[in-house]
């Protein structure tokens, strides 16, 4: 039996290849910054969970429940001043699952911290455009005051 090469090795998973030298301190950066990434991508996923939450409720017709919810969640996020995480939900709404009833309350919830929140303005381009569509003879009716 002949010895492998120097640079050749099997890993704990039975992976063979040549082995790359990457300094010690660059392998557990690269590692930290993926477990950074995972995490956050994860804490991200379940402070949006709400959302899904929301979507279901207007599926199954349960408007003033979805409102509530949405109340709450802009309430809490707003009180506490945490206006990055309020935006970053704001950009993730999907406007297409809500009705016009939760499209207000979203503008209605955000509207006294509208300077802090970068991402309303689009929020409101994107539900104008979906009412205008979908109800043009009251669209105007539904955003008046809450811009």
């Amino acid at each position: 039996m002949t010895a492998a090469p120097k640079d050749f090795a099997v890993d704990s998973r039975g992976w063979k290849g040549r082995l790359r030298l990457v300094p010690d301190e660059i392998m557990e950066k690269l590692q930290e910054q993926s477990t950074i990434a995972w995490s956050e991508n994860a804490r991200h996923r379940s402070e949006l969970a709400w959302l899904s939450k929301t979507y279901s409720l207007v599926a199954s017709r349960d408007v003033d429940a979805a409102v509530d919810l949405i109340f709450d969640q802009f309430d809490e996020l707003l009180h506490a001043r945490k206006f990055r995480e309020a935006d970053e939900a704001l950009a993730a709404v999907d406007v297409k699952r809500l009705d016009s009833n939760l499209m207000v309350a979203l503008l209605t919830i955000t509207r006294a911290a509208k300077a802090s929140l970068r991402r309303r303005e689009e929020l409101v381009h994107r539900i104008e455009t979906t009412l205008r569509a979908d109800a043009p003879k009251r669209a105007d009716h539904l955003l008046a005051g809450v811009r």
